[in-house]
C-alpha cells in the first residue's frame, strides 16, 4: 500500500512540475529532469530524498524536515504531497486528489512513524513547545494537526485547510463532509476529553445536516460512526453523588475516576438550547431529565450496590453499539453499554436503560421503559459489575 500511495503522489507531483517548469531557474529544472529519470513503480522507494523537491520543502518546512528525516519513506511521501498542495490548484479533480492523498497518508503511517522520535527528543529540551510550535504551524499548512493527551502530543489528523480551492470546486456534498471530518478532529484528545462538548455537539450538527440533504451518501456508514461517536458523552452518563453535597458527572460505563471520564452537564443543557431541531434532541433531554446515578461510600470510596435496568443481552460490545445507536435512532433513551460479570472469566454483554444505587427508582424506571421494551429487567451488581445475589 505504502509503495502504491508513493507512487501516485511522485505522478502528481511530477505532473505539477511539468506545468510550473517555465518559472523554474536552471537548478529545478535539472533536478526535475534528474528525479523523472530515476520514478519508476519498482524503485521508488529507493530514491534518495534530498534531491527530490528538497530546494522547495526544506525551505518552507524546516522542523518537518528535521522531524521526519530519519525516515526516508515518510519524509519522500510528504515532499510530494506539500508540493501538490502547494501547487496549481484549479479543478475539483484536483482537490480531491490532494484530499484522498491526506486521508490515505493518515491510514499508511502511523504517529511514531512521522514524528515521535523527534517529539521525544525535544521532550528533554527546555524549547520544545518553541520548536512543538513551529512543527505544528508547518503541519497546518499541508491539512494536518497535532492531537494532544495529557499536554503530550499523541497523534495527527485533518486540519482545515484549501478554504477557497474546496469553496470554489467541491460541491455541496462534498465541503459537508470535509468540514465534519474536520470538525471531528478538533473534538480529539485534551487531558479531560469529555470536560468540553463545543466541538461534539458540532459534529453531530453537521452530520445531520449531512444526512438530511444527501440520505444516500456514499459514506453514509463512516457518517453515522462519527455521530454516534461524538453523541456518547450526550447520553451515556451518569452523576455520581458522596454524601448529601457533592456530585458530579462522568461518562461511560460506572466510571468514578474525574481523570479522564468528567463531563460538565452544563454542555448538555446548551445542546438542547443551541440545537432544539437535532434529531437527538429527545432522548438527551430525557436522559438530561433522569439520568442514571451512582453513589460512593463516603468512608471508604467504593460503589455502592446498583441495580441496573437491562434491555438486551448481547454477544459482544461491538452488537450492544449497535443496538444502543438502533435505539437513540428511534428516539429511544437506552445509552448505556455495561459488561457484567458472573465470576473472572464470565463477560456477559447488556444494554441497559438506566442504573441508581435505590431500589424504589430502579422500579420506577423499569415501569417506564417497560412500555416500550417488555423484555427490561433489573440486576443488582457491585461497582465492578459482577452479579450479587
Amino acid at each position: 500500500m505504502k509503495k502504491t500511495t508513493i507512487f501516485l503522489l511522485a505522478v502528481i507531483i511530477l505532473i505539477y512540475s511539468c506545468k510550473t517548469s517555465n518559472n523554474s531557474n536552471t537548478s529545478s529544472e535539472n533536478i526535475e529532469e534528474e528525479v523523472t529519470e530515476d520514478i519508476t513503480e519498482e524503485n521508488t522507494e529507493n530514491i534518495e530524498t534530498d534531491n527530490f523537491a528538497s530546494f522547495v520543502f526544506e525551505d518552507i518546512f524546516p522542523e518537518l524536515t528535521k522531524a521526519l528525516s530519519p525516515n526516508n519513506d515518510m519524509l519522500w511521501t510528504i515532499k510530494l504531497y506539500a508540493s501538490s498542495v502547494l501547487g496549481e490548484i484549479e479543478s475539483e479533480e484536483k482537490v480531491l486528489e490532494i484530499l484522498d492523498m491526506r486521508t490515505q497518508i493518515l491510514k499508511d503511517y502511523t504517529f511514531n512513524e512521522m514524528l515521535g522520535n523527534y517529539y521525544f527528543a525535544m521532550e528533554e529540551s527546555e524549547d520544545i513547545y518553541t520548536y512543538w510550535e513551529k512543527v505544528e504551524k508547518e503541519l497546518n499548512i499541508i491539512g494536518f494537526q497535532g492531537i494532544y493527551v495529557e499536554g503530550m502530543f499523541a497523534d495527527l489528523d485533518n486540519y482545515t485547510f484549501l478554504k477557497k480551492e474546496i469553496e470554489n470546486y467541491l460541491q455541496e456534498e462534498a465541503r459537508l463532509f470535509i468540514k465534519l471530518k474536520e470538525t471531528e478532529a478538533n473534538s480529539r484528545g485534551g487531558e479531560y476529553p469529555y470536560a468540553g462538548l463545543d466541538d461534539y455537539a458540532k459534529v453531530i450538527k453537521v452530520g445531520e445536516e449531512l444526512l438530511t440533504k444527501y440520505p444516500n451518501h456514499d459514506k453514509k456508514e463512516e457518517i453515522n460512526g462519527i455521530i454516534f461517536s461524538s453523541l456518547y458523552p450526550f447520553v451515556d452518563y451518569h452523576s455520581i453523588e458522596i454524601g448529601n453535597d457533592y456530585r458530579e458527572y462522568c461518562v461511560g460505563r460506572f466510571s468514578i475516576d474525574a481523570w479522564p471520564m468528567a463531563t460538565d452537564i452544563s454542555y448538555h443543557d446548551e445542546f438542547l438550547e443551541n440545537y432544539p431541531n437535532s434529531k437527538y434532541f429527545g432522548v438527551i433531554k430525557s436522559i438530561r431529565e433522569n439520568h442514571s446515578v451512582l453513589e460512593v461510600d463516603d468512608d471508604n470510596g467504593n460503589i455502592l450496590p446498583i441495580y441496573v435496568i437491562v434491555t438486551d443481552e448481547v454477544d459482544d460490545y461491538d452488537e450492544a453499539e449497535s443496538k444502543i445507536w438502533e435505539y437513540l435512532n428511534k428516539g429511544i433513551d437506552i445509552p448505556h453499554n455495561l459488561i457484567l460479570h458472573n465470576g473472572e472469566n464470565d463477560d456477559r454483554y447488556f444494554v441497559a436503560y438506566r442504573f441508581y444505587p435505590n431500589k424504589a427508582l430502579a422500579n420506577d424506571a423499569l415501569i417506564l421503559i417497560s412500555k416500550t421494551n417488555k423484555n427490561a429487567k433489573i440486576l443488582k451488581v457491585d461497582g465492578e459489575g459482577n452479579f450479587i445475589n
